[in-house]
């Protein structure tokens, strides 16, 4: 038994390996726990036939995710504006061994290093070069064994690599240094500090949609848009490079 919830969606894993759902989205208003069954011959019509055989089970803002024990991914409410309560196949990706969820996209690394993305992509977040959304498959974008770490914010991400440095994509190369007005935001770009040298040294990252955070030798560093002074620099100042927060 398991339980995954989040602002919206709520999913409950039974001992048998079926799965409940609850959710709250625009134009669906259902405070049932349900069932989930399998999408039939098109993600509006349900099969009636349940999902089984589910070991994991994981949610994000509008989606959630389930694995079963043969390894295959299946996804519901996986992409704004389209708000599926049916569970559907990736078709083309198993073995993942995390999920990141962002405002209406997935993304998942599997055992061999490689970034997968899918669902709604109107600010490029899902790093396939275009704004094409996908919905029932997944896209690999990353193929770096040596990932360490993936964090996702609602429209930008951030790999921690196993040499210790930081590349991002995503919204937040908009306050990023070297990156030029206009260019798609889909490449990754490694974070620098201060000085312009590729920041290293970096234990733990935290993303956000425009700014994020870095633990490095036992402090905290940070870079970005800088509404409200988040990012702990006495202004609101934005940052392209990272910095020490000030304490």
């Amino acid at each position: 038994i398991d339980i995954s919830t989040s602002d919206l969606r709520f999913l409950l894993l039974t001992a048998e390996g079926y799965v409940y759902q609850l959710y709250n989205q625009t134009n669906i208003d259902n405070l049932n726990l349900e069932l989930v069954t399998l999408a039939g011959d098109n993600e509006w019509v349900s099969s009636g036939i349940p999902i089984s055989d589910v070991k994991e089970i994981y949610t994000g803002t509008y989606n959630g995710a389930m694995v079963t024990g043969n390894g295959n991914v299946y996804i519901v409410g996986a992409a704004r504006p389209y708000y599926y309560q049916y569970a559907m196949l990736l078709d083309n990706i198993s073995n993942v061994v995390s999920f990141s969820f962002g405002y209406d996209h997935i993304v998942t690394v599997k055992n061999d290093g490689s970034i997968w993305t899918t669902g709604y992509n109107d600010n490029c977040q899902l790093g396939i070069g275009n704004r094409n959304w996908i919905r029932n498959c997944a896209i690999q974008i990353y193929s770096d064994a040596d990932v360490k770490q993936v964090d996702i914010g609602e429209y930008s991400y951030a790999i921690l690599k196993g040499d210790t440095t930081v590349s991002t994509w995503g919204n937040i190369l908009e306050y990023q240094y070297g990156y030029t007005a206009g260019e798609p935001k889909t490449k990754p770009m490694h974070v620098v500090d201060m000085n312009g040298d590729i920041l290293t040294d970096v234990d733990m990252i935290k993303i956000g949609n425009n700014n994020a955070l870095a633990l490095r030798n036992g402090m905290v560093w940070s870079w970005g848009s800088n509404t409200y002074n988040i990012l702990g620099r006495g202004s609101f100042e934005a940052l392209n490079k990272a910095a020490p927060v000030r304490t």
